[in-house]
C-alpha cells in the first residue's frame, strides 16, 4: 500500500481518501437545544405585508412631493415670464447698438486677424484641442 505523502511535498493529495472515509462514516451532530426556534410563517408574511405597505406609502409620498415641486417651479416661472420676455426683447437691441461701430472694422484685414487671434485664445483657454 502506498504511504500518504507528507503535507510539505508537492505530491500531497488535497483530498485524503482516509479522511473522506472518516467524514462519510460520521453522523451529523444534533443542533444544541438553545438554537433559534423556527419563525412562524404568519409572522414572516405579516412583516412582508408591512414592508410592502411602507414602500408603497414612501413611493406615493415621493410622487406627491415631485408633483408639488413641479407646480412650484411652474408658479415661479409664470411669475418671472413677463420679466424674461421683456429682457429677451431688449437684450438683442442693446447688443446690436453697442457693436454697431465695430461692424465696419471687422470687415478689414486687421479686424479679421484680431478676430482669429481672439478665437484662438478662447479655444486655447477652453482646452478644446487638449486630451
Amino acid at each position: 500500500m502506498k504511504e500518504p505523502a507528507s503535507p510539505e511535498s508537492a505530491e500531497a493529495d488535497p483530498l485524503d481518501p482516509r479522511l473522506l472515509a472518516l467524514f462519510s462514516m460520521s453522523e451529523p451532530a444534533p443542533l444544541p437545544a438553545a438554537s433559534v426556534p423556527p419563525v412562524p410563517d404568519d409572522f414572516v408574511e405579516r412583516v412582508r405585508r408591512q414592508m410592502r405597505r411602507q414602500r408603497r406609502i414612501r413611493r406615493s409620498g415621493r410622487i406627491v412631493l415631485a408633483a408639488l415641486a413641479l407646480c412650484g417651479v411652474g408658479l415661479v416661472v409664470s411669475r418671472l415670464l413677463p420679466w424674461l420676455q421683456a429682457a429677451v426683447r431688449t437684450l438683442p437691441l442693446a447688443a446690436a447698438g453697442s457693436v454697431a461701430p465695430l461692424g465696419g472694422w471687422l470687415l478689414t484685414p486687421a479686424g479679421w486677424s484680431v478676430s482669429l487671434l481672439l478665437a484662438a485664445v478662447v479655444l486655447w483657454r477652453s482646452k478644446a484641442f487638449r486630451r
